[in-house]
């Protein structure tokens, strides 16, 4: 059985952001796996292995990571869901070295996202809208599956 779980390392003695990692557990295999989302200590509910939400100015920054670490999650179950449908044999370190392989890659949904959440730092609210429409409008369009930006072509903007 494997098992996934979210947590967040912190500096002992300092008053800097803590990093999110994975730590994915496989046939008594521990491994971990870093991500670049950072959080400040009060943001971090170590208990219960979430994030808090306290606070209104990194609000939008915290829902971004929260929806993040969902994305990751999903995408780290269907690749060991892959690997159990294939009946290979696989470690903790296949898993994340496909995981990593596939994160290389920019996606067009997370670039869309984090442009959004910029644009409601800088306060353009109408321009988020329009971006967050056209976004959701694309989304439905590709049944919410993210496409890598190297992907995207004429053809594929003349159908949708």
């Amino acid at each position: 059985m494997v098992t996934i779980k979210v947590k967040c390392r912190f500096m002992a003695k300092t008053s800097k952001e803590g990093i999110i990692y994975y730590q994915i557990t496989y046939n008594r295999s521990v491994r971990q796996l870093k991500t670049d989302y950072r959080l400040l200590r009060y943001e971090w509910d170590n208990k219960k292995g979430i994030i808090t939400e306290r606070g209104k100015c990194r609000y939008d920054y915290l829902r971004f990571i929260k929806k993040c670490i969902d994305k990751d999650i999903l995408r780290l179950n269907h690749i060991i869901t892959q690997f159990k449908d294939n009946k290979m044999p696989f470690t903790s370190d296949d898993i994340i070295s496909v995981f990593q392989a596939q994160t290389i890659e920019p996606s067009l949904f997370c670039f869309m996202q984090d442009f959004i959440t910029q644009l409601r730092q800088m306060g353009k609210q109408r321009t988020r809208e329009t971006y967050s429409a056209a976004l959701k409008s694309f989304m439905r369009f590709r049944e919410n599956e993210d496409i890598p930006l190297k992907d995207i072509d004429s053809d594929l903007i003349q159908i949708y």
